[in-house]
């Protein structure tokens, strides 16, 4: 049988390039003045680091999705608008600027993710959770014509 990488190069074309990116996303989650906890979960799409926030009070967890170019020290004003009635997790995403694995995978990226979600979920907890998406995609421009 041929073995068919899991994933490819990283996101940054220099290997000291992810030390910013790494660097200003540290320095922003420890001036937090949220009580936050970080863990890292090792995944087939490599170590994932998980921002936990908020308390429960008997709702659901939320996991927070960042979107492409996105991560957890860049959402953290969502963070704080949902904390307050929600358990908030946010997984940096393989491939993507952030605290996890900057390794992308190789190819269909849809069903990559859906895997990595699929294995990071019940490491992250038992019960149901709430699926959230975020995007930084500006909104689609009607034409003027």
């Amino acid at each position: 049988m041929k073995r068919i990488p899991v994933a490819t190069h990283g996101i940054y074309r220099e290997r000291g390039d992810s030390v910013p990116v790494r660097r200003t996303c540290r320095d922003r989650l420890q001036g937090w003045p949220v009580p936050h906890s970080l863990e890292r979960i090792d995944t087939s799409l490599g170590a994932t680091t998980v921002l936990t926030a908020g308390i429960s009070a008997g709702r659901p967890p939320v996991v927070m999705l960042p979107g492409a170019g996105l991560n957890a020290a860049m959402s953290l004003a969502t963070v704080c608008t949902l904390r307050t009635k929600h358990r908030i997790l946010i997984p940096d995403l393989p491939g993507e600027p952030g605290l996890s694995s900057s390794r992308r995978p190789h190819h269909h990226l849809p069903e990559a993710y859906g895997s990595w979600l699929d294995e990071l979920l019940p490491q992250l907890c038992a019960e149901p959770v709430v699926v959230l998406g975020h995007s930084s995609l500006p909104p689609l421009q009607k034409d003027t014509e």
